[in-house]
């Protein structure tokens, strides 16, 4: 209907596919009536649409530069995977918003999600913000899945501003196949999004890491921004206990960089960071290196360390090793007493295949065999293994007196 003041139109929409208008967009089959008037000071669009299990209710009306706009989505029982690279589900529940669109948008969101299911385990979620410009306030919602939590509360987006966050992973099993353990994590996201800080801690009980049956428990801390901040790590497991100390910052171009400003394992293998050692982490990249430690009774010496594009290299020395922790490494060590210790270097690439050079010296010390309950001493004057890794495989040679 047209006349002098204002036009009023219905459309029906019967079986339209979004992906036909845009490509970007997912299949789908919508169906309901859109409701439109315009006139000099004032235009708007009312109305439904929906397909199988989806439901969107709303209205869009403009004054002038705003717009005020409302509206719900009803889910039932829809599966993510249906619209693309989602995991497997049935969500079910409502999301509503309302607010005004405008040179800065401001809208008032809640959500409720209840009775479904994602990943395979009871899924749930409820909760509600405000969104206006780049600032989000008045955020209140917690996740579930399965026997995993998730909650934030607080603003976020501009100086002042202060978001408390929680994190409960019951079986990191869930996320990540290769890893069992127990997450607990907390913290605070503070200021605005340009330059945000964090305050975050985690604790992992009963950690395994693929192929190794040990457990662990490991702790970290993050405090700073993006750009200048420190973390604590921590892991205990039996007959060792590692702490380190790490400072850098994070850049979108270079990845993180900073340093290891200390480093210790009080176990097995006693070991102290003689002084700071440069780390660099970015995408397909990470290096470490040079780095000095003392190794009790002896010292170890670590050029480089580089990860990149698959291929590994790594340099160093090692002097003053107790050749024992070469025996528990290999299995055998409640089979030999030893007080020799060995001077050692190296340097190797994987390409994927090995290649480069290991040398093994004996610097003092004997070993001793147990055979059966009976040790065979070995005293040894000269003792050395070198080893060259190539394409055509590993050649050793081994000179013992």
């Amino acid at each position: 209907e047209i006349d002098a003041q204002r036009m009023r139109a219905a459309v029906e929409v019967r079986g339209v596919d979004p992906k036909s208008i845009h490509s970007a967009l997912r299949h789908m089959a919508l169906q309901g009536r859109l409701d439109i008037a315009l006139a000099r000071d004032e235009q708007s669009v009312r109305g439904t649409l929906s397909q199988e299990g989806m439901r969107l209710e709303g209205s869009a009306v403009r004054h002038g530069a705003a717009i005020d706009v409302q509206a719900r989505l009803a889910l039932e029982r829809v599966n993510p995977a249906a619209f693309g690279p989602y995991p497997e589900g049935s969500i079910h529940g409502s999301v509503e918003a309302e607010g005004t669109l405008g040179e800065v948008a401001a809208l008032d969101a809640r959500w409720r999600l209840e009775n479904s299911s994602l990943l395979g385990q009871p899924f749930a979620s409820r909760g509600r913000a405000r969104f206006s410009g780049a600032r989000v306030t008045r955020a209140q919602a917690e996740l579930k899945l399965g026997p995993s939590r998730a909650s934030v509360r607080g603003d976020f987006g501009r100086a002042g501003d202060r978001l408390a966050w929680t994190l409960a992973i019951a079986q990191l099993r869930d996320l990540a196949p290769d890893i069992a353990g127990r997450l607990q994590a907390s913290g605070t996201l503070e200021g605005a999004w340009q330059d945000p800080e964090l305050q975050a801690s985690a604790q992992v009980q009963a950690l395994q890491l693929p192929g190794d049956d040990t457990l662990r428990t490991a702790k970290a801390t993050l405090a700073g921004k993006l750009a200048r901040h420190e973390a604590q790590l921590s892991v205990s497991a039996p007959d060792t206990h590692i702490e380190a100390r790490l400072a850098g910052g994070w850049h979108a171009e270079r990845g993180w960089r900073g340093e290891v400003r200390s480093l210790t394992n009080a176990g097995l293998y006693p070991l102290r960071l003689a002084a700071p050692a440069t780390l660099a982490i970015s995408r397909g990249r990470v290096a470490l290196g040079p780095l000095e430690a003392q190794l009790e009774p002896g010292r170890l010496t670590l050029r480089e360390l580089a990860w990149e594009g698959g291929r590994l290299r790594t340099s160093g020395e090692f002097g003053g090793l107790p050749a024992r922790w070469l025996a528990v490494a290999a299995g055998v060590g409640e089979h030999v007493r030893s007080t020799m210790l060995v001077d050692g270097a190296w340097s190797l690439a994987a390409e994927p295949r090995f290649k480069g050079t290991m040398r093994l010296r004996r610097a003092s010390g004997d070993v001793a065999v147990l055979l059966e309950g009976d040790p065979i001493a070995l005293a040894l004057t000269e003792a050395a293994l070198d080893a060259k890794f190539g394409d055509s495989g590993m050649a050793l040679t081994v000179n013992a007196a």
